[in-house]
């Protein structure tokens, strides 16, 4: 699981990366974000040396399970990705990048 940070104007969440795509992630959180929400978000992909780092907004959640552990999910679009960064999220998602062997 990837981890990944949110700062937003409420504090500062942590939670880990369920999926991605080359225009936002959806990660599963203690604390669901408010749909709307603007954010920072920075996460390290394997294979990558240096992190992710952009903003984004809160497009959908999912209500907190029952479960013993609450969780949310969570989905968040990217805003304003530079383009390198955008070409970096690219080549991984699309399997350009080299992957180390598990």
């Amino acid at each position: 699981m990837t981890p990944v940070t949110v700062k937003s104007a409420n504090g500062v969440y942590f939670g880990y990366i369920r999926d991605i795509s080359c225009s936002g992630i959806s990660m599963f959180g203690i604390r669901p974000l408010p749909v709307g929400e603007k954010c920072d978000i920075e996460f390290r992909l394997t294979d990558m040396h240096d992190p992710i780092k952009c903003s984004a907004t809160v497009r959908w959640n999912w209500p907190t399970t029952q479960s013993m552990v609450s969780v949310s999910c969570q989905g968040l679009m990217f805003d304003d990705v530079e383009p390198c960064v955008a070409e970096r999220l690219d080549d991984w998602v699309t399997g350009k990048t080299p992957r180390l062997a598990a």
